[in-house]
């Protein structure tokens, strides 16, 4: 594939997305897709900007990430100096520049004040004002990296990473160790380090072509890997499935088997709502490749508000699938791009991260 339909492509992915958690940011954890339903009525759903409260958590003005987008671009922003490297101590640092002295962020700092959500936040009557600093994030401002954790962060670390792969032509041990790199800054958990490998490689297999990237290399490791104990057996499940659609030579022909190895019924992207890394890993990969056995029907915007009208985790769910279906081919609205809060410091950030990336490319072509 030629240098610049690649570079567009990784360029679609990152921004995509970023466009799809900041879409979904305002009906972010609503779990009754019927409320959901009631409260947007004919109002578009992404980027909802109705009066009545449906993020029942917290409150953001229209176009605002979630704390999932937001990790996203800090790595972007961090990329954008130091592609191909990943800089764990840049990373960190950008997160507790965002996180703990951003103004907004600091509405939402004290755990205590906050509602039990998942277990882990404690009370102040929700919705709080202002973003949500979910548990990620908070351990890892109090000092900790959390080996249990298996949330949806991982996979929004790993898509800026990917994009500078499979631009700078990335070998499958550098994918490996940039991916658990920026994982490891905040979650040391087999589970999320193993579906952000499985995510990253297969959006470099979009964002490369399907013809000179496979993207079993990897999955079949991480098949072979996988603990098999209750917390990582979906990684089998996932990765297994994976493996046997990857086996076809039209990947995007291959959903139905996709679909049957992960046990899905055709609906099933509506109803993956739970915010770890198996349920957004399987719905990105699941819609990437229904997007591309179907472009007739199926667009973009269509299956970002399909993710946020399920309810749950839309954040991270239509950010991993608008990562995947842009990277395919997806037009994202140009409206939509321009309601983005992070802006034109982001959309610059993207372009100078694969800058670089094209430029380690092509001085490692030079030297060969």
């Amino acid at each position: 594939m030629a240098a610049e339909a690649r570079r567009e492509k990784a360029w679609r992915a990152v921004v995509g997305a970023a466009v799809g958690d900041a879409s979904a940011a305002r009906c972010h954890w609503q779990y009754d897709p019927k409320k959901l339903a009631e409260i947007v009525g004919d109002r578009e759903l992404a980027f909802y900007d109705g009066e009545q409260l449906c993020n029942p958590f917290y409150t953001v003005k229209p176009g605002a990430s979630t704390c999932y987008g937001d990790q996203l671009v800090c790595v972007a922003a961090s990329l954008a100096q130091t592609a191909p490297t990943v800089d764990v101590d840049d990373i960190a640092r950008r997160f507790r520049e965002r996180f703990h002295d951003a103004e907004d962020y600091k509405e939402a700092a004290p755990r205590k004040q906050k509602y039990a959500y998942g277990g882990d936040q404690q009370a102040r009557s929700p919705p709080i004002a202002g973003p949500w600093i979910h548990g990620t994030i908070e351990k890892f401002l109090s000092g900790e990296v959390d080996d249990k954790d298996t949330s949806a962060d991982a996979l929004m670390r790993s898509i800026p990473v990917a994009a500078v792969a499979a631009v700078a032509d990335f070998t499958e041990d550098q994918l490996r160790d940039a991916v658990d790199a920026v994982v490891c800054v905040t979650q040391r958990s087999n589970v999320a380090r193993e579906h952000a490998l499985l995510v990253a490689r297969a959006l470099v297999a979009v964002i490369r072509g399907v013809g000179d990237y496979d993207p079993r290399h990897g999955i079949e490791a991480v098949v072979a890997t996988a603990p098999g104990d209750d917390d990582n057996s979906s990684a089998k499940t996932v990765a297994t499935a994976l493996t046997a659609a990857a086996a076809h030579e039209n990947y995007a022909a291959s959903i139905e088997v996709l679909r049957s190895g992960l046990g899905l019924a055709e609906s099933a992207p509506a109803k993956l709502i739970n915010d770890t890394c198996p349920k957004a890993a399987a719905t990105g990969l699941v819609r990437a490749a229904q997007y591309s056995s179907s472009t007739a029907d199926h667009t973009y915007a269509d299956v970002i508000r399909d993710c946020i009208r399920a309810g749950g985790c839309s954040a991270s769910r239509a950010a991993v699938a608008g990562a995947f279906v842009a990277a395919a081919g997806g037009v994202i609205p140009q409206a939509w791009i321009d309601k983005l809060n992070v802006g034109p410091a982001f959309l610059a950030d993207v372009s100078a991260l694969l800058d670089k990336a094209a430029h380690a490319a092509a001085s490692s072509s030079a030297q060969q």
